[in-house]
């Protein structure tokens, strides 16, 4: 099941590329928002990854599980979306 954090390196990745390809912007503080994120999102991607299986490893509670990752997925996603409509 994947997780929220297991597209948080990625997206920050892409996230710091940008402003640096095509904006030219390179100091370190400028994209210390997604840099942050990046160093931490693997090992709370393991994290969250490890309490989702344990929590669904109960059969009365994979669906809950699935509509909350589903739900956390959702809400990263319209976080970038906002993000873009702010450009």
């Amino acid at each position: 099941m994947p997780s929220t954090e297991d597209q948080v390196p990625d997206v920050a990745t892409q996230k710091i590329a940008v402003p640096q390809t095509s904006y030219g912007i390179s100091d370190p503080w400028s994209v210390s928002f997604f840099t942050s994120h990046l160093e931490a999102g693997t090992g709370h991607a393991a994290a969250e990854r490890a309490l989702s299986f344990e929590a669904a490893s109960d059969a009365s509670r994979q669906d809950e599980v699935v509509s909350a990752v589903k739900s956390s997925l959702d809400a990263l996603w319209g976080f970038l979306d906002g993000a873009y409509a702010t450009c």
